[in-house]
């Protein structure tokens, strides 16, 4: 059971080339060091109703080093009632995002001589509104839109290359991607 993140570094600065040594802890103490690259993927374990864990890396560059740490926790790692499709990814013109409503799919087991091999069809809109908000690194907002549509197409040929945040919220339900525009 679980969720796998991965976390990027993206240091400055220093005197030389980066070394990295990423921890986490789930409650228990800090174990590792687990990873020495720039990036680090982990899963996620459940804590009462989410996921979360600490996650450390430390960077030396010559003679200096710096640590952060960060509570990281999952808010959709239990399902919500949604689940996204992202593609391409990474993007270079446009990034493609359809919603899921995943109760469509659910069937009543006592239905007899009924054929549930197929999905329901997907209707394009929710019944409330959909958030869509991608943050580039810094945490800035790069693009916000409030919809009930479930697929829209983003263009990202006028962003910057790198690492991107996809948060989509509809009611209780947040799903968060990390996007490369390339």
């Amino acid at each position: 059971m679980g969720e796998y993140g991965t976390w990027f570094a993206h240091p400055s600065g220093g005197t030389g080339s980066y070394s990295y040594k990423w921890y986490a802890d789930y409650g228990l103490g800090w174990g590792g060091p687990y990873g020495h690259q720039a990036s680090y993927t982990d899963r996620m374990m459940p804590v009462e109703d989410y996921m979360a864990m600490d996650l450390r890396v430390d960077v030396t560059s010559g003679d200096q080093q710096a640590s952060d740490v960060y509570l990281v926790i999952c808010l959709d790692c239990f399902g919500g009632q949604m689940s996204a499709l992202i593609y391409p990814n990474p993007a270079e013109d446009f990034l493609n995002v359809i919603i899921e409503d995943k109760e469509s799919y659910s069937m009543n087991s006592t239905l007899k001589n009924k054929k549930t091999d197929d999905p329901p069809k997907q209707q394009n809109e929710f019944g409330d509104d959909i958030i869509y908000t991608l943050y580039n690194n810094y945490g800035q907002v790069v693009y916000n839109k409030k919809t009930k549509k479930k697929r829209i197409q983003i263009n990202t040929g006028n962003l910057q290359k790198g690492h991107y945040i996809l948060k989509i919220i509809n009611k209780d339900s947040v799903i968060s991607k990390q996007i490369m525009i390339k």
